[in-house]
């Protein structure tokens, strides 16, 4: 049996826990104790995912999984984008401040300009945005990482943000890349 963690990538005090069947967890270091950020996760990931990356200077995570879906995140795990390749992704990297992506997919590169993914979108968020998110920050129990452990032993069960995001009306501009 394999690891139920994919990645734990760090982002200034976060810190971000992908597990194998798609779902993730941010959790906010204060120096003494990690917190729980609460985010809307009816827009992760179907499949597994692949592969990360972060722009801890404008905020923004990448993520991309083994469908050839790439997502583009905010410092609040808002969805700002999807991008659609028809093969597997195998390399996500931001590759200036900027915020322009290079995506690896079937021996080959493409490069993602920050203006088409971002469409005008506000990508920054104000700071005060940032305060009131953290403070919605809760504790984590002792049982937390067992119980991660456990919703990945059972993946082949449908997980609860699957059978949540049947019922959200996607409001996120797609991409499509061929």
């Amino acid at each position: 049996m394999g690891r139920p963690v994919a990645f734990i990538r760090n982002m200034n005090e976060y810190l971000t826990i992908m597990l194998k069947n798609g779902e993730s967890c941010v959790l906010l270091c204060n120096g003494k104790e990690f917190l729980k950020l609460n985010y809307d996760i009816s827009m992760e990931h179907d499949e597994k995912v692949e592969v990360i990356d972060f722009l801890p200077s404008k905020g923004l995570m990448a993520t991309g999984d083994a469908d050839g879906l790439i997502k583009i995140w905010n410092a609040k795990k808002e969805l700002i984008r999807e991008v659609k390749f028809n093969e597997e992704i195998s390399s996500v990297t931001f590759i200036n401040v900027k915020g322009d992506l290079i995506v690896g997919h079937h021996g080959q590169l493409s490069k993602i300009a920050m203006e088409d993914y971002s469409c005008g979108l506000r990508l920054l968020i104000h700071k005060d945005e940032i305060n009131e998110f953290k403070d919605q920050a809760l504790p984590i129990s002792e049982t937390f990482f067992i119980e991660m452990k456990e919703k990945t032993l059972h993946r082949d069960e449908p997980s609860v943000h699957k059978k949540q995001k049947k019922k959200v009306k996607r409001e996120v501009n797609n991409m499509q890349i061929n």
